[in-house]
């Protein structure tokens, strides 16, 4: 039986795209056999003992006065359990500069887990791209969650090995209940019927492409057919942006992810417009709900969206692109949205699934 030594900054009880897959992929492996300890470190100041558990145990490291303070802290509760057969990285500032130096006092290898952030913003900052190279050279393996990453690192670094493996979703716990179906129904009556309601779900900040959504709608005549539906973190930019228009719009706080199931059915589509990104969860989430997704032409929107609507990529920086693909939405009947939901969803239950993840993590780890 293998035991894995995990270290994060992204883990329930937080909430957000990370620490869901970090539980997601974390909860799969524990199930397929294997024995892990994970090390969370958080943002307060509190941290809890180690509590065992079934397959595992969790230890909680707090903040500190500095980074060097933690890390050292963290050490003393490291070398107290028990020796692991792998030392995980799962991304974040911390992990990667603590995981390249407990990985050779421990004389155990190292897999680091690139998912979005903790790449793109760290190789263009100096400070953080000194750790993010650190963490990548001690690593035994590398893996990614969009195959666009896999092609950058192993440009970077010919001589690591990098795997591609996709974030995943279980469709069969991913479904519509009769309340929920009934409440977008509700929703969507209250929403003139000629708008299609476009979607914008998560860290609604500028790397995500939300300012640059609202500049090209702004400039467009048939934006007025649109009504925005927006949930999550919000900048004051993108309120200040949201006056200036003319779109109609519905602005909802941050929502744990089933409560975002019934927002998701009120959707005509979904927009990710991120310059750079991962793979995000609402992408999978989106079209398990046979709900069409417009993206950027990056990371994960390419290997998801390509294969069934090329027609809903564009490039990042292309505002004229940007609103194409929503044209191609807009001008769509409502039969051939649902048409083009359907086959996204087909798309993502024969390859996207927490099996198929979870299937290729136990077979490195094994």
């Amino acid at each position: 039986m293998k035991r894995l030594l995990w270290l994060t900054e992204n883990y329930p009880p937080q909430r957000g795209g990370m620490a869901q897959s970090c539980d997601r992929i974390v909860h799969g492996l524990r199930q397929e056999g294997f024995v892990i300890d994970v090390v969370h470190f958080v943002a307060s100041d509190r941290a809890t003992p180690t509590k065992e558990l079934l397959q595992g145990s969790y230890t909680s490291i707090g903040n500190g006065p500095s980074e060097s303070f933690v890390l050292n802290r963290a050490w003393l509760q490291l070398r107290k359990l028990p020796p692991p057969d792998y030392l995980v990285c799962f991304g974040g500032l911390l992990p990667m500069t603590g995981a390249p130096i407990f990985s050779k006092w421990l004389n155990t290898p190292l897999v680091t887990l690139i998912r979005g952030n903790d790449f793109d913003e760290s190789l263009f900052a100096p400070r953080k791209r000194k750790l993010l190279e650190d963490c990548l050279n001690q690593s035994t393996l590398i893996c990614t969650v969009s195959a666009e990453k896999q092609w950058k690192i192993q440009q970077l670094s010919p001589d690591h090995k990098v795997l591609f493996i996709a974030n995943g979703i279980d469709a069969n716990a991913w479904k519509a209940s009769t309340h929920e179906l009934e409440f977008a129904e509700q929703f969507r009556s209250k929403i003139p019927s000629n708008k299609i309601v476009l979607g914008l779900f998560g860290d609604l900040k500028a790397k995500k492409g939300v300012p640059f959504l609202l500049e090209a709608l702004r400039k467009n005549r048939w934006a007025n057919a649109l009504h925005l539906l927006l949930i999550g973190e919000m900048q004051e930019t993108i309120e200040t942006l949201l006056t200036k228009h003319q779109i109609t719009y519905d602005r909802l706080p941050f929502q744990d992810r089933f409560q975002l199931l019934k927002y998701y059915l009120c959707c005509d589509a979904m927009a990710i417009p991120s310059f750079y990104d991962g793979m995000p969860n609402v992408l999978l989430e989106a079209g398990a709900l046979r709900v069409p997704v417009i993206g950027s032409k990056v990371d994960g929107m390419i290997d998801v969206i390509e294969a069934v609507s090329p027609e809903c990529l564009f490039e990042a920086d292309s505002e004229d692109g940007c609103r194409k693909a929503i044209y191609s939405i807009i001008q769509r009947s409502e039969k051939d949205r649902k048409q083009l939901g359907l086959r996204l969803q087909q798309h993502i239950q024969q390859n996207f699934t927490h099996r198929h993840e979870i299937e290729k993590y136990s077979q490195i780890f094994s």
